[in-house]
């Protein structure tokens, strides 16, 4: 057979026999053809692929990668989390302070202190009867305001201070029966202020607990004037009041991103903890003693516990004071919260394997220690919300004992003596350092 022959034999054999209909139209399959050369049929060419092994080999290569990645990602994932949690915070604040603007009153945020997971109380601080500042965790807050003052149920409404009480304790009544009203509306255990009428200066009282829940007590302080009625010895007659009671909180709570909170065992006022200048003893007034009254309300032998702590800022933006339960006051500087992780909450002073053997220094246990967290800081005077990098000092590992560890903050190196409660304030203060130093610049 010529060539020529067997050409057109190939020919006719790809568009005669292998025609076949799909549609309208016509589609040629490609079938086996016979080589003559070699005398056997040519098969069609396999497709691309992988082999088992090659598949396998893949896959142990990106276990490998995953496994040296995902603690970098987890890393930055957490630290996410604690930087919406910050502004979540912020915009918290924010939101009070133009709360406060609106209304004209006295607005904040409150926050809900609770113990941190494992801890079921509070370890009395020595000698004072205080339960540790250290022992709290914040993951939910509340905005909160001062109601507007109450000044009787009718027009003719008057009371007066005077020494009514038990043992001649002076006391807030009234001759005009708005005890009834007042008792509904100041809880037991409760400060609240009264003034006369309508002008002057605000009077501080206390509503009893328990059996004493129907006293009034108006809390002398010889440095102020004296409130109109205040020698009487007749109950009757009085001056037209208002009361002011303390915040209350509205509306529904603010949870934190999850895994985050504000850790209030470091969180305080000024560089180091005003007015205590120590990690132990936080925001707790001083000189320390007897709580004061209002700090730990109750009926005892119920614990005192620290349950809510208030920001309240003034219409004008600044802080017009920090309430512990009912105990208020007016700081001295700047406030600031310490964000973190919930899993670092832990007491300060409590067993670590770091080289000190204490929390507070390990950056696996603590939030004092992790540069990951933020501080937000509450100026006193303008209310302005910052956000800083915690700037904890680098340490030298071969140096750290129960009794001394070298830290580097910038180019200065010293050593401290870690259980040492003046050298503890000095590492939160270098912690607090960028913070610190921001309010300086910005006069605040």
């Amino acid at each position: 057979m010529s060539q020529h022959s067997i050409m057109l034999a190939k020919s006719w054999f790809h568009t005669s026999c292998g025609r076949s209909r799909s549609g309208a139209g016509l589609r040629i399959i490609p079938l086996p053809t016979w080589n003559f050369e070699l005398g056997t049929w040519n098969r069609r060419p396999r497709r691309p692929g992988y082999t088992l092994t090659e598949l396998l080999i893949v896959i142990f290569i990106m276990v490998i990668l995953v496994s040296i990645t995902l603690p970098t990602v987890k890393r930055v994932m957490e630290d996410g989390n604690v930087r919406e949690a910050s502004r979540q915070f912020n915009a918290y604040l924010a939101m009070a302070k133009a709360r406060a603007l609106q209304t004209g009153r006295p607005c904040g945020i409150m926050l809900r202190c609770d113990l941190p997971v494992g801890i079921t109380a509070d370890p009395p601080l020595p000698g004072i009867g205080f339960p540790d500042w250290t022992q709290r965790i914040v993951t939910q807050m509340y905005l909160a305001e001062v109601p507007p003052p109450y000044s009787g149920s009718t027009m003719g409404a008057v009371g007066k201070i005077w020494p009514g009480g038990p043992a001649g304790l002076r006391i807030f009544d009234s001759s005009s029966g708005e005890l009834p009203y007042v008792a509904s509306l100041v809880e037991e255990g409760e400060f609240f202020l009264v003034r006369f009428n309508f002008k002057g200066e605000w009077y501080r009282c206390l509503r009893g607990i328990g059996p004493n829940a129907g006293i009034f007590a108006f809390l002398d302080n010889t440095s102020m004037t004296k409130p109109p009625g205040y020698n009487d010895t007749n109950p009757a007659g009085g001056s037209p009041f208002q009361i002011l009671r303390m915040p209350r909180r509205i509306g529904n709570p603010l949870e934190l991103s999850t895994g985050t909170c504000i850790d209030l065992a470091y969180s305080g006022i000024g560089p180091s903890n005003l007015p205590s200048q120590t990690i132990q003893y936080g925001m707790y007034p001083t000189p320390l003693g007897n709580p004061p009254a209002g700090l730990f309300p109750g009926t005892p032998p119920a614990p005192p516990r620290l349950q809510y702590l208030t920001v309240m800022f003034q219409p004008d933006g600044g802080i017009e004071s920090v309430f512990l339960n009912n105990y208020f006051f007016a700081p001295a500087t700047t406030v600031h919260f310490l964000v973190g992780r919930s899993d670092k909450v832990n007491p300060p002073y409590g067993s670590s394997t770091h080289g000190t053997g204490v929390n507070m220094y390990d950056p696996n246990t603590s939030n004092l220690a992790d540069p990951l967290s933020l501080w937000v800081s509450v100026s006193r005077t303008t209310g302005n919300v910052n956000t800083s990098e915690n700037s904890p000092p680098s340490t030298d590992l071969g140096t750290i004992t129960s009794n001394s560890m070298r830290i580097i903050s910038g180019t200065a190196a010293q050593i401290i003596n870690p259980s040492n409660t003046g050298d503890q304030a000095l590492y939160l203060a270098l912690c607090r350092q960028l913070a610190t130093n921001r309010e300086q610049i910005r006069g605040q």
